[in-house]
């Protein structure tokens, strides 16, 4: 089964629900109910990334991959594990044994989450950009392995007619023409 679509939705609704949660927190306090709607936010959040860490695990089990071997894959981890701490951090701060502590754990939890916000927003760019060179490169090899057929198309052509030749041709251009369109997929 192919978990990167679960992993991708999972992973982005953890990340805008952990966000907005960190908004109404920054710029809701003027209202009564901001306290309850960032915890539930952003305890909904990790639940969703922890989905989103267990999709990714069975991802790369199915590939027989190494575990967070990849750069994404070590930031995501230790954002998940942070994602974690952050909110457990959040909830004791109201916690009575602990409330001497809530002065001093408040300015943390504010920069911590906008720290984990900004890691969380960089190892987005990282997955998508995984996964945008591995569609690139599967149109490069489909582009070579379309040309490539144009030499024995030739062959064919001298000593069956034009026809095949003229769909291998047109074949072959419209993967070269895409990757022209879009400069992302060639590199440039």
């Amino acid at each position: 089964m192919n978990w990167l679509p679960f992993h991708i939705v999972f992973m982005s609704m953890a990340f805008v629900l952990a966000l907005t949660g960190g908004l109404i927190a920054r710029f809701g306090k003027q209202k009564r109910w901001w306290l309850t709607v960032h915890k539930t936010l952003n305890l909904t959040a990790v639940i969703i990334a922890l989905a989103g860490i267990t999709a990714a695990i069975l991802m790369v089990s199915n590939y027989e991959g190494s575990q967070f071997a990849s750069v994404h894959g070590s930031i995501g981890l230790m954002a998940g594990i942070w994602l974690i701490l952050q909110g457990s951090a959040g909830f004791l701060m109201f916690s009575p044994k602990l409330a001497r502590f809530a002065k001093l754990m408040r300015p943390v939890h504010r920069w911590s989450g906008r720290l984990l916000s900004l890691l969380m927003l960089i190892n987005i760019v990282l997955g998508l950009s995984k996964i945008l060179s591995c569609w690139h490169a599967r149109l490069l090899s489909d582009t070579v392995y379309q040309c490539a057929k144009l030499i024995p198309a030739t062959a064919w052509k001298h000593t069956y007619g034009k026809r095949l030749t003229s769909v291998f041709k047109k074949r072959c251009q419209f993967s070269v023409n895409f990757i022209n369109v879009f400069p992302v997929f060639s590199g440039e």
